[in-house]
């Protein structure tokens, strides 16, 4: 059951995130609870008219590793997440998506985090190079959906958005393809 909000305070504001310090009341008990505030994302495993997946590579400083990931971006303050994965599809494969398919939303980790992603399957095509922000580095890659799966979790640590939209996509082309098949 939900505890009573008592109180809840910002204790830091960043570029990105924020962090929230709240005091829930349960019964007779306060608990304080940290909590990060972050805008949500989007992401997409763009499918090529080949069938093949775009995917980046790039180093992630938090956890000091390159990772293997579908492409994704953090929503900009009012951006629908149709609008933010469209646009990262751009800026980070060249890929125009001609259609797009919501697959799900997950909570990334919501025991301390408000973040979600919401997840698609992009139909479209690689129309040109990589347009990134000042900084950013990523390798596209391009390969089969089972190879896909397969370099995202190669690594010692995977990256979770990655393998969900990738089990997801693959799972609903299979569908796509046995309702196709049985027709």
């Amino acid at each position: 059951m939900p505890g009573e909000l008592v109180s809840s305070q910002n204790v830091f504001e960043g570029e990105r995130i924020s962090l929230r310090l709240d005091v829930l009341r349960f019964g007779s008990k306060e608990k304080h609870r940290e909590v990060v505030v972050h805008p949500g994302a989007a992401a997409a495993v763009p499918i090529l008219q080949t069938g093949e997946v775009l995917l980046v590579r790039q180093y992630r400083h938090a956890i000091a590793a390159t990772l293997c990931e579908v492409p994704a971006g953090t929503l900009e303050r009012g951006e629908a997440p149709e609008d933010c994965i469209r646009r990262e599809l751009m800026e980070e494969v060249g890929f125009r998506a001609t259609s797009l398919e919501k697959l799900l939303t997950i909570a990334t980790s919501p025991g301390v985090m408000t973040e979600t992603i919401s997840i698609y399957l992009a139909r479209g095509e690689q129309v040109a190079s990589q347009n990134l922000e000042l900084g950013a580095q990523l390798e596209v890659v391009r390969m089969g959906m089972g190879e896909a799966l397969d370099a995202v979790c190669s690594s010692d640590t995977v990256d979770a958005k990655s393998f969900v939209a990738l089990v997801a996509a693959s799972q609903r082309l299979d569908a796509g393809r046995s309702r196709e098949e049985a027709k």
